[in-house]
């Protein structure tokens, strides 16, 4: 009747009922619950019948209809299912081994480089995370500097450590951490060591696994505690504990006894020590001095905060600490004292001046994930080129599948199972390739020691995890999603069409040619700065020339005097800074503007012992007193900077002294290569504060003399490290890392242009393979080869000169990006570089389908035409 009200059960309690319903019974049982539901509407009303619909619904969820219920069996069948997509997989891979083998090797080279990047990286963003008390540490680090000036530094005045343990009760404990280099003498034989003076309840706040002896000799002034590396270096098999060693400490000789060693510490350690000693060693040769020089000394200081909601009242009670360190520093006044969390260290390690470090530079990270993601990338497109052509030997199976009834989805699932069998083993191989070849060579140049701990390193596992995932899906996916598209009865009338796939599998091609192009670019150009950078000026003679380390006022007569009987030696030159060693920071000031510079302290005669080219003036005259006093010798950089010329009247004020300019030199490198030149200023300087000694010898001499020079050194001077060598090998770390770095952009290069020969191999198999038919025709209607191949190396043609376009403009913006972030110094990227890159691939891409058409040769057309 019209205006009736037609009552309806509750819609959510029905919904759950056809929810969790098996559907063999759901109609029978969804109208029973449903007549009882009009039943007692007529009967109760609307109210108890929606009340009594809850319950009967409610009722029936029981195991039996619910639809679940055969889960075991459904899941039973998926695993068996899955377990078949293996052996299918398997038996694919066994049956074309070729490309299988190339998609494995050119993905396990890819993960190996993936590898390395990661290892890196993690080595720098993951430090210190092991420690178990990393939420509750906190490293003390203050800001300081005038109006114009300000900067935050991580060290702080050694007493607040003690004045904070026993005034902040919020503090559980607070430690100094204190880092020299130093040496480390067991029988006959010295060792340069990093050591770290800490207060005692380092062992207690830092998390370190022991391997013999306890942490609680740090108690102990007369123990130490090394590192599982330094003990074998030191001992080799020897058990350590107990073993003695003399050791340099606050001046003085000291035998000292091994009472723990630690494991030797991974990438990630935060302190990169070798030797633990007791802090108290400091503060013993410090109780001589006075209160306000104890406020001279400036450790790194951390606390450990256990309550979170404590840490407002430790910073509010660092008012009182900074007006102590103020009142006994006025020169070095702090404004404020800070908490940075141990966990963003890293993070913040830019903005502190003097904390823990910068832990490596942007330029190499960037450089290491650039060539990762390049490798990775191309392996991936090589992969899904060739995955389509070993599908072309599948399609009459996918029809089959198909015209039985399998659906697409299940079609997916079976090519991505089985290509997750590849991408396993490509992540095996790849762990093997990179812990057996790419790292030991990486550790090399960079000096590093990543390795693969699988045991310990549980993010390892994760980045395998989410590695093996994502180049699953990324290689695997479109030749999933393509091949099953295609219908039954398109594959049996043999009208798939699969190699006709060009513009996608195209693109992939250029893409891979663009990243083998940049890389190739990439490894030209750094062969081409580094040779312009060993054959650059160094704007000095470099050659015969000898410089040692000094130690003391007394060390450095010593060895004058000795060294002054060798016949070969022309002249000699003392000097606290030395070019291309240690050179000094300043602030000149001229007509009022403050402007950075270098400064060298060195003897009057430095200038002719290092043969600076005097371009007008003159160098320092001992017998002027004025010399020796007031006067500057610059460099060219420095007057075109400071807007002077020369001969100038300005006077140049430095540290509240007053200096005249009495010579200009030509520009010289003070420093290596990756940095520009900066205003230089020498200075003379009393011979109490010399650091270093340079010998000018006879030509022809220098590498017999600096043994000599060695040996005397040696002979004259005991329980110090021993810094010093020819002149002209300054430089030779710097050379050394950036051979390292042609190296591996060179390797880089190589292993892209395999895999793009890979890509190609397996389009233009692809290709090939799809025009059998046509090839057959024409070759009986005479065609020779060179007609069959010109359109197929025309196509191909076009496609590297696109790749080659797109790569060579990626490379002028990413290659020069990368130059500028290594040198200050470096060749432009000429046109050499760009054209070598196009003849390489040009050669690869003739050598690879012409070896490929040698199939399309030796091919009978009859049994080519029979075989369609």
């Amino acid at each position: 009747m019209k205006g009736e009200n037609i009552s309806s059960p509750p819609k959510w309690a029905d919904r759950f009922l056809e929810w969790y319903c098996n559907p063999k019974i759901l109609e029978q049982i969804q109208g029973d619950v449903h007549e009882l539901y009009h039943w007692r509407v007529e009967k109760k009303g609307n109210k108890n019948a929606n009340t009594a619909f809850i319950w009967d619904v409610m009722r029936f969820f029981r195991w039996r209809n619910i639809k679940n219920s055969n889960t075991q069996k459904q899941q039973f069948n998926n695993t068996a299912m899955f377990k078949n997509y293996m052996k299918i997989g398997w038996r694919n891979l066994t049956n074309q081994k070729v490309p299988s083998l190339i998609n494995i090797f050119g993905l396990s080279c890819a993960i190996a480089c993936c590898l390395v990047a990661y290892l890196f990286i993690e080595g720098i963003w993951f430090k210190g995370m092991y420690h178990e008390n990393k939420e509750e540490i906190y490293m003390v680090t203050h800001t300081g500097g005038g109006n114009d000036a300000i900067q935050r530094y991580g060290y702080t005045s050694s007493p607040m450590a003690n004045i904070i343990e026993s005034e902040f009760p919020a503090v559980k404990s607070a430690v100094r951490v204190e880092r020299i280099t130093g040496i480390v003498k067991y029988k006959n034989e010295t060792f340069s060591e990093r050591i770290y003076y800490v207060d005692t309840d380092f062992k207690d706040m830092f998390t370190y696994p022991i391997v013999y002896g306890s942490l609680e000799t740090l108690k102990d002034l007369d123990k130490v505690v090394i590192t599982e590396n330094v003990s074998q270096k030191l001992f080799g098999t020897t058990h350590p504990i107990g073993q003695e060693v003399t050791m340099s400490i606050n001046g003085e000789q000291k035998i000292m006894t091994i009472g723990c060693v630690v494991e030797t510490l991974p990438s990630t350690a935060m302190f990169r020590f070798g030797v633990l000693l007791n802090y108290q060693h400091l503060a013993l040769a410090a109780a001589k001095y006075s209160l306000n020089d104890k406020w001279k000394e400036q450790p790194w200081l951390f606390l450990q905060v256990q309550d979170k909601e404590q840490l407002s009242n430790v910073i509010a009670g660092f008012d009182r600490l900074i007006s102590l360190q103020n009142e006994a520093r006025p020169d070095r006044k702090y404004l404020e004292l800070q908490l940075e969390p141990f966990t963003t260290i890293v993070q913040n390690s830019s903005e502190i001046e003097g904390g823990l470090g910068t832990f490596g530079g942007l330029a190499p990270q960037i450089l290491l994930s650039m060539i990762a993601i390049f490798m990775l990338t191309l392996a991936i497109f090589n992969y899904v080129n060739i995955a389509i052509l070993m599908a072309k030997k599948r399609i009459k199976e996918i029809g089959v599948r198909k015209a039985i009834g399998g659906r697409r989805g299940q079609l997916i699932f079976q090519f991505l199972s089985e290509n997750l069998i590849t991408c396993f083993l490509a992540i095996v191989l790849g762990g093997i390739i990179a812990s057996t070849l790419f790292l030991p060579w990486f550790n090399e140049l960079a000096r590093k020691n990543l390795a693969i701990d699988l045991l310990n390193n549980t993010n390892l596992w994760m980045f395998f995890g989410t590695l093996l995932i994502f180049i699953t899906v990324a290689s695997g996916a479109y030749p999933a999603f393509y091949i099953s598209s295609f219908k039954p009865s398109v594959i049996f009338r043999g009208t798939e069409g699969l190699g006709n796939k060009s513009r996608f599998t195209g693109g992939l091609l250029v893409f891979q040619f663009a990243l083998a192009m940049i890389t190739i670019v990439a490894g030209l150009s750094i062969i081409q700065t580094n040779t312009d950078n060993f054959k650059r000026d160094w704007g000095y003679n470099k050659e015969s020339k000898i410089f040692v380390n000094t130690p003391s006022k007394e060390s450095y007569f010593r060895i004058k005097d000795v060294l002054s009987q060798q016949s070969n030696i022309i002249e000699m030159t003392g000097s606290r800074h030395h070019v291309g060693q240690n050179i000094a920071d300043d602030i000149a000031t001229v007509a009022g503007e403050d402007y950075d510079v270098i400064t060298i302290y060195a003897e009057a005669n430095y200038g002719e012992v290092m043969d600076l080219r005097l371009m007008k003036g003159r160098l320092f005259n001992t017998d002027l007193a004025g010399d020796n006093i007031a006067s500057i010798v610059v460099n060219q950089t420095f007057i075109d900077q400071l807007d002077l010329s020369f001969p100038t009247e300005e006077l140049i004020t430095m540290d509240s002294i007053k200096y005249n300019i009495i010579g200009l030199v030509e520009d010289f490198h003070y420093s290596n290569f990756a940095f520009s030149i900066n205003p230089v200023a020498i200075l003379t300087m009393p011979d109490s504060n010399y650091n270093y000694l340079t010998v000018k010898v006879e030509p022809g001499s220098t590498a017999e003399m600096a043994e000599v020079v060695k040996e005397i050194w040696h002979e004259e001077i005991e329980g110090e490290l021993y810094y010093g060598g020819a002149q002209s090998d300054v430089f030779e770390m710097y050379f050394s890392d950036m051979i390292g770095l042609r190296n591996v952009l060179l390797f880089t290069a190589i292993l892209a242009v395999i895999l793009s020969a890979m890509g190609l191999f397996g389009l233009v198999s692809l290709n090939l393979s799809s025009k059998m038919k046509d090839f057959g025709i024409q070759k009986i209607l005479g065609a020779n080869m060179v007609q069959l191949s010109k359109n197929v190396y025309k196509r191909f043609l076009i496609l590297l000169v696109i790749g080659c376009l797109i790569g060579g403009g990626g490379a002028l913006f990413v290659i020069s990006a990368l130059l500028d972030s290594i040198y200050a110094f470096h060749s432009s990227i000429g046109a050499l570089s760009l054209i070598m890159g196009v003849f390489i691939l040009l050669v690869v891409m003739i050598i690879t389908i012409t070896s490929q058409f040698v199939k399309v040769k030796k091919a009978n057309p009859v049994d080519t035409l029979r075989m369609e």
